[in-house]
């Protein structure tokens, strides 16, 4: 082969590794299947958005202020969970850092969450 083919080669070979490391990236909220989803959640309710508003829950290890948004929710049914009602809910505020933006509407949603050491649903 003459110089130009080989260097030809070794640029696709160079944009093919550099593209199969970016398809090989995962997010780590990535959606589950719904029953994986069941198992691995502390709490899986139905229930309805019935109010929301941003709060600030701290400081990361950088001194920057970290962000939640609460839903104020209406509790319909436990699936599972302990033996209690949640009022309240939380989340990241974009999808960026694995948040989820609800409706406040009649819309129900099946939510399933992590308890946080202190008991709150996230």
């Amino acid at each position: 082969m003459t110089w130009t083919a080989n260097s030809l080669l070794v640029t696709l070979a160079i944009l093919f590794i550099w593209r199969v490391e970016k398809i090989a990236e995962a997010c780590s909220c990535s959606p589950a299947h719904p029953q994986q989803a069941f198992c691995n959640s502390d709490v899986v309710i139905r229930a309805r958005v019935v109010g929301s508003h941003m709060i600030d829950a701290g400081n990361d290890i950088y001194g920057n202020a970290i962000k939640r948004v609460q839903y104020d929710i209406k509790m319909i049914k436990m699936f599972k969970g302990p033996n209690q009602n949640f009022d309240v809910i939380y989340t990241a505020p974009t999808s960026t850092v694995c948040g989820v933006t609800l409706e406040t509407s009649s819309k129900e949603y099946l939510i399933a969450g992590k308890l946080e050491s202190d008991g709150q649903c996230m």
